[in-house]
């Protein structure tokens, strides 16, 4: 590796570790900046957000919910999960009156992916 390659790849993982702690090397106005293509290849702090679940306590957590829904529940959550198991999108308007457990739904919806 060049001199050049190394640097690029030092500052790729600070910039990294910067990320995700909410900032970046823009925020230092006499750092380095990554060159070129390297940039594009650092992960932003959403990707390292979405990466870093705790995929067995989700499975857990998706069990537990499933096991709490009313029927009425289910329906809804089935149909929502046909809908985006299948590629197929669209638009779903959860509605209820106080206290029927409708962000209870929403939250099992992402613990199923």
């Amino acid at each position: 590796m060049s001199d050049e390659e190394i640097k690029n790849d030092a500052l790729a993982e600070v910039e990294r570790i910067l990320q995700s702690n909410g900032r970046s090397l823009k925020d230092y106005p006499t750092m380095l900046v990554l060159i070129g293509v390297l940039l594009s290849n650092v992960f932003n702090k959403l990707v390292l957000d979405e990466l870093s679940y705790d995929k067995a306590s989700l499975i857990k957590q998706h069990e537990e919910y499933l096991s709490c829904f009313t029927t009425e529940q289910r329906n809804v959550y089935d149909r929502i999960m046909t809908v985006a198991s299948n590629n197929k999108g669209g638009l779903f308007f959860l509605y209820g009156f106080r206290g029927t457990w409708k962000t209870f739904i929403w939250k099992t919806l992402p613990a199923a992916f």
